[in-house]
């Protein structure tokens, strides 16, 4: 019979193998030319949202996210503590604001007028975060929870519709950056202002890699439409497509340009 004891580990073995773990990562991304996209959301502290560690100037998490009214103005920010390779990336954010009382603020979006402040950030990028009509419905998603129409749009009012819109991707938010160098990375969300009686909800963050190539963009396939510019898209083997598809795909256009951008869905 064979006897072990558990080794203790100290506080530097651990900063040491994480740190280890960091830089193999980042050496193997530092292999990859093209793909279509890699989750590396575990190198973002507490990404869910759950404690809040890792974080600085995060508003009071309630239930596992920042839901927060009435939200003064902050800055939220995670350094991820290692310099990551250059190539393209994706920063989403699972939230939204309602800026102002629900009624009001939704006849001012129908109305064209959107008065959201709240922000996400990679880097040096900002976009804004949805407002809480973007994520609406024409009809209730009826999986549980309460929902209310405002101008012809539904949308949730208490945390089971919360949870049933964000599990739908309704409040998805994405933000991309081309990284032409090795460098640290910050992520976060802000409130440029406070807003009366707003409500700011988010979940959660994801970070994915694209790879590193001779990409122009990176796009919403549902957004790549063909345009009186556009001379045809083809694939990487140089065969002409009747539309754009999901993947890496070349753009020719009319006036002899062309460009290979990333079409994500």
């Amino acid at each position: 019979m064979y006897f072990c004891r558990e080794k203790v580990v100290t506080a530097a073995e651990t900063e040491e193998a994480v740190e280890t773990l960091y830089k193999n990562l980042v050496s193997y991304l530092s292999t990859i030319e093209v793909l279509d996209s890699i989750d590396i959301s575990f190198i973002i502290d507490d990404a869910e949202l759950d404690t809040g560690a890792g974080w600085e100037g995060l508003p009071q998490l309630t239930n596992g996210m920042i839901y927060s009214t009435n939200t003064s103005a902050f800055t939220a920010t995670s350094q991820i503590p290692v310099k990551m390779p250059k190539g393209g990336y994706g920063l989403l954010v699972r939230g939204y604001q309602r800026p102002g009382v629900l009624s009001a603020t939704m006849k001012d979006y129908v109305n064209g007028t959107n008065n959201v402040k709240a922000y996400m950030t990679l880097n040096n990028k900002t976009q804004m975060l949805k407002h809480i009509a973007q994520g609406g419905t024409d009809t209730k998603l009826n999986q549980g929870g309460s929902e209310i129409s405002h101008s012809g749009i539904y949308v949730p009012i208490n945390n089971e519709a919360i949870a049933a819109y964000f599990n739908a991707g309704r409040y998805d938010n994405l933000l991309t950056l081309e990284q032409t160098a090795a460098k640290v990375m910050t992520i976060g969300v802000k409130q440029t202002k406070q807003v009366e009686n707003d409500l700011l909800v988010i979940d959660g963050f994801k970070l994915f890699y694209y790879g590193v190539s001779d990409l122009t963009a990176i796009r919403d396939l549902e957004t790549e439409q063909l345009s009186n510019e556009v001379e045809g898209y083809y694939n990487l083997n140089g065969a002409r497509v009747s539309k754009p598809v999901r993947g890496i795909i070349i753009i020719k256009y009319k006036d002899g340009r062309s460009e290979k951008v990333f079409l994500r869905e």
